[in-house]
């Protein structure tokens, strides 16, 4: 603590009576204060800060140095309290716990005082003689925390990486991580607010390959209740990424509610085209349970060219994976197909959503290979490249996204042993271009990460 801010703090009348930590053992890091800073101007206050008698901070001068420096006109609420009794703080604006915004304080909360911990040795060693700081470190810790620890060589490629995610979602790399803490925190946001992907599909799904093991971890998320559902994260990086604000997104073969759920909470118009009637049925009372409205079409994906639908900003999809999953005994259904005439007809709804698509776009499907009964690849990836070639797109970005193993450690042993097949943890997420990439990228314009925030549908 410097001398300047050991001083007693200006600002309201209420702040004049406090005054940081003399003694403070946490040093604090310039990201965490930049990151408590930034979480008290969205966020609020959490918790409450704690004082001795005669204003010396003990816990939360960070707070305090933050609310002299850019909340000075902020009157503080002070409650006396000898320690006996808990003192709770209740947000009033915060209806319940699955409130995202609640979410967000409770991680931010955690991760902002992980970050901004730097012990102070010197001060440690001092309050060390007078307190057993064994109750807190055992010996060996308490001996690496006085020992000159080398910088980690890695230390400033991870600080770049934490950057980037901070800024992106996620950092933009060719494989997306899907079970690090940064992912699995936006995941659950999006959870919070209601988003349920597996509703619709439970009637309807059943599964047409049974005996291929290693791809019973389905598509992004895996299966809940039997199903496959899309992670809304990734549905959001995709928009954030990949979509002007407040651009039209298309998605030709729909399927369950995420894609349309994510780009109506965040200001984009959605169509999708869902050929069960149920499905689409369904998608639309979630939507309106959480208070979107995007539009759900009931009609083959073949014939979107005749369908009454506005030029897209996006085209997306995560779409049947041939016959890995047969969602209805509809033969127009593409998961019913031989795998020859999938591919001529999921080729041709490729170029007619493709046709839709103002210049200067991009587009988004992703895919994951496939086995045929024999248990050879069919090459999905590829096939999908290949239509949208001859679509007329692109090929521009190809990225990895990795899902959790789950139970696959168990049944990848068993497989691998018989058959000699890997286990699957990964998809394949393909970015198209359609027109100049410069003008493609002005168009999207600065990337926005903000978490969701349920006000905003208020």
């Amino acid at each position: 603590m410097s001398e300047t801010k050991a001083q007693y703090i200006t600002g309201a009348d209420g702040l004049t009576k406090f005054r940081p930590q003399r003694k403070n053992a946490n040093k604090h890091t310039q990201r965490g204060m930049g990151m408590l800073e930034k979480s008290l101007q969205k966020n609020g206050w959490i918790g409450a800060q704690t004082a001795a008698a005669d204003g010396e901070m003990i816990a939360g001068s960070a707070r305090l140095e933050i609310a002299a420096d850019k909340f000075a006109d902020v009157e503080p609420i002070i409650v006396e309290s000898d320690g006996t009794r808990p003192v709770i703080v209740k947000r009033i604006d915060i209806p319940n716990a699955d409130d995202p915004r609640a979410v967000e304080l409770s991680i931010a909360d955690n991760r902002i005082a992980q970050v901004d911990l730097e012990w102070d040795i010197d001060v440690l060693k001092d309050w060390n003689q007078a307190l057993d700081l064994g109750k807190y470190w055992k010996t060996d810790e308490l001996a690496k925390l006085g020992s000159e620890q080398p910088e980690p060589v890695d230390a400033e490629p991870e600080q770049a990486r934490q950057t980037l995610a901070e800024r992106f979602g996620v950092p933009p790399f060719s494989v997306l991580d899907a079970r690090q803490g940064y992912w699995q925190d936006r995941k659950r946001a999006w959870i919070a607010l209601g988003l349920r992907g597996e509703f619709g599909r439970d009637k309807a799904l059943t599964y047409a390959n049974k005996n291929a093991t290693d791809e019973v971890s389905l598509k992004i998320l895996g299966k809940t209740g039997g199903t496959s559902i899309f992670d809304p994260v990734l549905s959001e990086l995709l928009y954030r990424w990949f979509v002007p604000k407040g651009g039209h997104i298309l998605n030709p073969m729909s399927g369950e509610a995420t894609h349309g759920i994510v780009a109506g909470y965040l200001g984009y118009k959605f169509t999708g085209v869902e050929l069960r009637a149920e499905q689409a049925e369904s998608n639309r009372q979630q939507a309106a349970q959480i208070g979107v409205d995007p539009v759900w079409i009931t009609a083959d994906a073949l014939t979107i060219d005749a369908l009454d639908i506005a030029p897209a900003d996006f085209v997306v999809s995560c779409p049947p994976y041939a016959d890995l999953e047969v969602y209805s005994d509809d033969p127009l259904d593409l998961s019913t197909m031989e795998y020859a005439d999938f591919i001529a007809k999921y080729s041709e709804i490729i170029k007619k959503s493709c046709d839709r698509l103002r210049d200067n776009r991009f587009a988004c499907f992703v895919v994951g290979e496939v086995r045929d009964k024999r248990g050879i690849y069919y090459d999905f990836v590829g096939d999908t490249i290949k239509a949208f070639k001859n679509a007329g797109m692109k090929y521009y970005n190809e990225m990895i996204l990795v899902t959790a193993v789950s139970n696959l450690p168990i049944r990848a042993g068993r497989q691998f042993q018989s058959s000699r097949k890997i286990g699957k943890t990964h998809q394949n997420v393909l970015v198209f271009l359609k027109g100049d990439s410069k003008k493609a990228v002005s168009d999207c314009g600065e990337i926005d990460m903000e978490l969701p925030d349920a006000s905003q549908n208020d």
